[in-house]
């Protein structure tokens, strides 16, 4: 049985390909900039991971807030726009 293609389905599969291509781009980017500042190349690959991991762990706390799960009440039922 074949399943239908929706829209959520089509914007999840986007999201993650724009943010594989982005993750991808930007560790070569501060990868190469670590190597430019100096820092040897062996350990420059520590730059991008503590730049995009940051992104990544402040995204998923921002939806983990946002949905209520596991938040104390205040937080879950206040008005605060979570940016």
């Amino acid at each position: 049985m074949m399943r239908r293609i929706n829209a959520e389905n089509v914007s999840l599969a986007m999201t993650l390909v724009i943010a594989a291509g982005a993750f991808v781009w930007s560790f070569a980017v501060v990868n190469e900039l670590a190597a430019m500042a100096g820092q040897h190349r062996a350990l420059a690959w520590i730059g991008p991971v503590l730049v995009d991991g940051a992104i990544i762990q402040a995204t998923v706390a921002v939806a983990v807030a946002s949905s209520g799960v596991g938040c104390p009440r205040r937080i879950r039922d206040s008005r605060v726009l979570l940016v």
